[in-house]
């Protein structure tokens, strides 16, 4: 998919940016053009933070072309595309991208990605009491 060059030239040193670029590249997402550019569009909000544009209203409408104002509660195609997004996105992790050293999430109830590092964390030992 084509993304846009001032994006690409604005991210290009974030990892977050390569990570997002591989996995609309990937088998999981590259076939479906809208779940692309939803998928980009709330990682360029992430990247940029701005939260506030990665509401269901926002999304439809940025993305979705809906209407500004349309009513989300009638039309759920936001809410329907993030809950297939999550599944894609779990597809890419569990096959292609089990090697990545980020990991890139969609938590339940929210439309803004959240990225975490994939080295598991260490378990803390306690410490040995001084004699």
């Amino acid at each position: 998919m084509a993304v846009s060059n001032s994006l690409d030239e604005r991210y290009s040193e974030r990892p977050e940016w390569a990570l997002a670029q591989r996995i609309v590249a990937s088998p999981e997402l590259k076939s479906s053009r809208k779940l692309c550019r939803f998928f980009l569009y709330v990682v360029d909000c992430s990247l940029r933070g701005a939260p506030e544009e990665a509401t269901e209203q926002q999304i439809g409408i940025h993305v979705f072309d809906r209407p500004p104002g349309y009513n989300s509660s009638d039309d759920s195609i936001v809410r329907s595309q993030a809950r297939l997004l999550r599944i894609k996105l779990a597809a890419y992790f569990a096959r292609v991208g089990d090697q990545e050293d980020l990991i890139l999430e969609i938590p339940r109830g929210h439309y803004l990605p959240v990225f975490r590092s994939a080295a598991p964390v260490p378990e803390l030992q306690p410490l040995e009491e001084e004699r």
